[in-house]
């Protein structure tokens, strides 16, 4: 453990340093969001600004973060980029919080910075965009959606306390990230596990009912504003809901479990044969050209191999990913089935499901970024002690590493 502990420190350092040392000026999509920060500063915060932000499908959370802050930012990029990574930071210590529910105070530090890890999250962390923010309030709504679950039938007036904060908090996430408006139902499923099958003496409306209306409430007008999800000027990509985009964020969730910890997945011949079967059926609707296609690293397998062998290798590596997806989901419901009495474990694992499959909703593309919105849930549902893998510190490595390459390739500091 201390290998692995020397290892995360290590990676959160390398991290803020390219953060920090970034040189560029905006870059990808930090470009797009500090206008519409003059735009709240020069009409308010009002039906106008609402109406006539741009380029930016995320709520105003991200303006009401940096527009205070523009005496000391100035809306420069390096300035900007430092708060995106003092919130980040503060992701960090919540997470700790909620691990010190079940852990002692140095293992929750240990177990919290497995956020490192985590290959996609490097560039939201590491780079000025709408996700840190929206992700910091959805791990303090997490927090106090843990202390709801905790306290009994007799503390309602605690209960409703911490379900009217979770509101609040949850509501401004949303405001961030629409997605994690999905956190709503992951609760109340929660909720209903916690009361019914765990017999635990909790009020479920007084628990469910201040937090979803608050968080709603906070959220609904702006759409109703907007006449959408949306703001008006923001370019509509209509489509149909996209399953294989949900699949494929389960399978990058499976990548980050077998960073942080592969014993995490069960294996046996009932689940062999499951997968021999799903990668069949998924390898047919690949042939069928159903829309199940897509090819990590793309760019280089051209390049190395010619585009013809990068024909052949979408149609065998698109549906090993479903399938791979497929497979988190199987482990899924078995570890949910052996951690039904830890309400810590199920909220997070219904959490990191909900948002996983709120990628389904992008229909026009996909992006590890929609993956590394349940970062805080992921690290919950894989991180552990475990004094017998002494391979782990490389693993974790090997995630700091790729996350280092994915940031670097738009801060370029070596």
């Amino acid at each position: 453990m201390k290998k692995d502990f020397i290892v995360l420190v290590l990676g959160l350092l390398l991290l803020s340093a390219t953060a920090v040392l970034n040189p560029n000026p905006f870059v990808f999509d930090e470009r797009l969001f500090p206008p519409n920060v003059e735009l709240m500063e020069q009409y308010g915060f009002g039906e106008k600004f609402l109406l006539e932000m741009k380029d930016q499908a995320p709520g105003p959370l991200y303006e009401f973060v940096h527009l205070p802050l523009k005496g000391l930012t100035d809306l420069s990029p390096r300035a900007m980029r430092i708060v995106n990574l003092l919130l980040f930071y503060l992701v960090v210590v919540v997470l700790m919080l909620i691990y010190r529910q079940s852990y002692t105070r140095s293992q929750a530090l240990y177990l919290s910075l497995h956020m490192i890890a985590i290959t996609t999250l490097w560039q939201v962390a590491g780079l000025v965009l709408t996700e840190i923010p929206a992700m910091l309030f959805a791990t303090v709504s997490f927090l106090l959606g843990v202390l709801v679950l905790k306290f009994p039938a007799e503390n309602l007036k605690r209960t409703i306390l911490y379900s009217v904060l979770m509101g609040i908090a949850g509501g401004l996430a949303i405001l961030g990230r629409t997605p994690y408006l999905v956190i709503i139902p992951a609760f109340f499923g929660a909720l209903i596990i916690q009361r019914y099958f765990n017999r635990h003496k909790l009020s479920v409306p007084a628990a469910f009912l201040p937090y979803a209306v608050i968080a709603l409430a906070m959220i609904i007008p702006i759409f109703l504003i907007w006449g959408g999800m949306v703001p008006p000027l923001q370019p509509k990509v209509e489509g149909a809901i996209q399953p294989w985009h949900g699949l494929l964020a389960c399978a990058y969730a499976g990548v980050i479990g077998f960073i942080i910890n592969p014993r995490w997945f069960l294996f046996n011949h009932r689940i062999l044969v499951m997968l021999l079967g799903a990668y069949i059926a998924f390898f047919i609707l690949t042939l069928l050209e159903l829309g199940f296609e897509y090819a990590p690293m793309a760019t280089t397998v051209i390049r190395i191999a010619g585009m013809n062998m990068f024909n052949m290798y979408v149609k065998f590596i698109s549906p090993l990913l479903a399938t791979f997806g497929f497979y988190f989901l199987v482990c899924c419901w078995y570890r949910a089935k052996e951690n039904l009495a830890n309400p810590i474990y199920i909220f997070a694992l219904l959490a990191s499901l909900a948002v996983l499959a709120s990628s389904a909703k992008i229909s026009h593309q996909f992006s590890s970024r929609y993956v590394a919105q349940a970062a805080p849930f992921l690290v919950l549902i894989f991180a552990n002690i475990d004094e017998r893998d002494n391979w782990k510190w490389i693993r974790l490595a090997a995630g700091i590493v790729m996350g280092f390459l994915s940031l670097n390739t738009y801060a370029k500091v070596i």
